[in-house]
């Protein structure tokens, strides 16, 4: 067991990851105009939106942060990439620098811990106005020691956020058994996000809050899982009480569109998972923490609770 941001991860867990964390055929999503193989398997944007990748796939390489001024993608593995011309493999890796694909590292950031593979990397290292960036893909990972692919993992979960889990000592303190069970702990694979950690929470049945807890819920049956069990909006409640507990906060866009929820559960401690990617954990929390955490956002608070 090794700990990562308060919370207990074990070596199956490490295993998972690095496995799910880069994958053997990978995305590169290019403008138009390249050159390529004309058996390249390339799929335009809308196609590649369509396709059945899972969760876990999208969120390795941030497909959805990607501009849309990327119009294509081609699906490459190591071996079909290092075929392509010089000029085709230094043009794609500046359009997934230059378009903000996932798995582009700044040569910064990596540096020290790269300097036994300098001659390995170099063909997916690039150049761009100055500076230098790595674009990791399976060869790459493979070369990597066990050792540094953890340290790697722990430093890609980590640069999110700096929030440390509260020990067990402050979980054992909730009533609720399933905000003792979850908090400090990571989601195998992607897709377990805020709504289904927070539903999960309130749901009495052990097996069925489980698997709600794995589950990628969206906004509507979080809502109608919110009803069933008899919680429902409170305007006479706010985060600012200092007694509010058994209470579920809900984050709303100025559309009123939910953005985020946690669990406020008794003695102020928070049941929060930032979103849906395995890299973040379900963390038991205070609440001005997890208050400061999204404070950057223009989000209305909302409180639903059950009746008293």
């Amino acid at each position: 067991m090794q700990q990562v941001l308060g919370c207990q991860v074990s070596e199956d867990h490490f295993a998972q990851w690095e496995k799910l964390f880069i994958t053997d055929l990978a995305p590169y999503f290019y403008s138009g105009g390249l050159e390529l193989p004309d058996e390249s398997l390339i799929l335009s944007r809308k196609a590649f939106s369509a396709a059945g990748f899972d969760l876990a796939f999208r969120d390795a390489y941030t497909t959805y942060a990607v501009s849309s001024a990327a119009e294509w993608v081609v699906l490459l593995t190591p071996p079909q990439f290092d075929a392509l011309p010089l000029a085709a493999q230094q043009a794609l890796l500046l359009e997934q620098c230059t378009h903000k694909r996932g798995q582009v590292y700044s040569w910064e950031r990596v540096e020290r811990q790269l300097q036994d593979f300098l001659p390995q990397i170099e063909s997916r290292c690039i150049s761009v106005s100055g500076k230098r960036y790595l674009v990791l893909d399976a060869k790459i990972w493979r070369l990597f020691p066990s050792d540094l692919r953890r340290q790697w993992l722990i430093d890609f979960i980590t640069a999110d956020t700096q929030l440390n889990c509260l020990s067990s000592e402050y979980a054992a303190k909730c009533s609720n058994r399933m905000v003792q069970q979850l908090a400090g702990t990571f989601a195998v694979t992607s897709g377990p996000n805020c709504f289904s950690t927070t539903l999960a929470a309130i749901t009495q049945d052990e097996t069925t809050a489980q698997v709600i807890a794995n589950f990628w819920l969206h906004q509507e049956p979080f809502f109608q899982g919110l009803e069933r069990r008899g919680y429902h909006l409170r305007t006479d409640l706010s985060v600012s009480m200092l007694e509010l507990c058994d209470a579920v906060l809900v984050w709303h866009d100025a559309q009123g569109q939910a953005q985020h929820a946690c669990y406020l559960a008794d003695h102020g401690l928070v049941l929060n998972k930032n979103s849906q990617t395995w890299a973040s954990p379900r963390q038991l929390l205070r609440l001005q923490p997890v208050l400061d955490d999204w404070q950057s956002y223009d989000y209305e608070i909302r409180v639903y609770g059950r009746d008293a």
